[in-house]
């Protein structure tokens, strides 16, 4: 979303209060031909070779222009948020546009389509903003659909563009973290299997690079850290190209850094080992996590965690800084005790950027916020 660490605390920082519990909330991940099985086609079809959507084939080469749609997806409990995200390959000339529509009737009306993001190509996807992000229903937060009364039907639907005939973007996945911000639940802090556990994941600090830069890539950071548990050693600036954000500028858009991931997975596969059992599969996404249990199992599976955070003074014990309104870290692991082990990428070194915070403490600081999950395998 907006979340890129300032290294040392200002006056303008925003101290929040603490909350020890997390919003109700749901998330579908769409990956597979089954999972798209109802899914509407406007000049798009399967690929059952590369597993994803692509254009269909016009008289001469692509289509310019297709879509899929899913529509009214039921959410009974009602929501107020959604971040959707996707994994996508755009050669040049190719990008895809994602959006949203609402309904709070159960589908007897719909709201207007909101544009969440296009990705690809910054000539497609670049420019000065005239999209609508905002009508009497709600607004597009950068990343994030923010409703001002519940609805209960959510439709999907990403456009795939191309200005070649010779190409196409590919689709592979959609996930919808849908979410009631205003209803919370109490997290589960009993022991789990995963108390003891750690994934190795080199360290390394935003603050090693650029000042112009380093003090708005703690996402990108975090990311290549993840990479490195995978097998697949970036430079950082390298890392950062990929999640960047070019219409609103930010390098922390949760759903740009989850699609950056699974590029970079895809085109360095050759580094990731191979794992019995399982095809490689290059997928992540955004969820909400209510509370570490999510994590946890990702890292039984052996999947480290970009998680985002904001907290005020003295409000997460053991930090490099003082507090931030907005930071993404990296979640390797839980002690014996499950306390959270991780790589900090505010930290200036692996002995100040290597914490373990306490286990309410860092829920606390997630205030309901999303987390990061990254799949290699299937």
């Amino acid at each position: 979303m907006r979340f890129a660490l300032a290294l040392v605390l200002t006056a303008a920082c925003l101290a929040l209060p603490a909350r020890a519990d997390g919003p109700l909330g749901k998330t579908d991940v769409f990956a597979g031909k089954g999972n798209f099985s109802h899914a509407l086609r406007d000049g798009t079809r399967w690929d059952d070779r590369l597993r994803g959507f692509r254009l269909a084939d016009g008289g001469e080469g692509y289509v310019k222009k297709g879509s899929f749609t899913l529509e009214d997806l039921h959410y009974g409990f009602g929501y107020d948020r959604v971040v959707p995200s996707w994994n996508a390959d755009c050669p040049a000339g190719t990008a895809v546009m994602v959006e949203l529509q609402a309904s709070a009737d159960s589908g007897k009306t719909h709201g207007g389509w909101y544009e969440v993001a296009r990705w690809g190509d910054p000539a497609l996807t670049g420019g000065k903003d005239t999209r609508a992000k905002k009508d009497d229903l709600g607004r597009i937060n950068e990343d994030t659909l923010e409703l001002k009364a519940k609805a209960d039907r959510l439709s999907a639907r990403v456009t795939l563009l191309s200005t070649r005939l010779d190409a196409t973007p590919l689709v592979s996945l959609l996930a919808l973290a849908v979410t009631d911000h205003t209803q919370t639940v109490k997290p589960d802090d009993s022991r789990g299997p995963a108390w003891g556990r750690e994934v190795p994941a080199d360290f390394r600090s935003q603050g090693w690079e650029n000042a112009d830069l380093s003090y708005r890539i703690c996402g990108p950071t975090s990311t290549g850290m993840m990479l490195t548990s995978h097998g697949v050693h970036l430079p950082t600036t390298k890392v950062a190209e990929a999640c960047w954000d070019d219409l609103n500028g930010i390098y922390g858009n949760w759903p740009f850094i989850a699609a950056g991931a699974s590029q970079l997975m895809r085109r360095y596969a050759d580094a990731i080992p191979p794992k019995p059992g399982h095809a490689k599969a290059f997928r992540s996404y955004v969820t909400f996590a209510p509370d570490w249990k999510l994590v946890e199992q990702e890292v039984l599976d052996g999947n480290p965690v970009v998680c985002s955070i904001h907290f005020g003074t003295n409000e997460l014990k053991g930090s490099p800084t003082n507090g931030s309104d907005g930071h993404l870290i990296l979640v390797r692991g839980f002690t014996k005790a499950g306390d959270v082990v991780v790589n900090d990428p505010a930290g200036r070194t692996p002995g100040t950027g290597r914490v373990v915070y306490n286990r309410r403490q860092l829920h606390a600081a997630r205030h309901g916020g999303p987390v990061i999950v990254f799949h290699p395998y299937d």
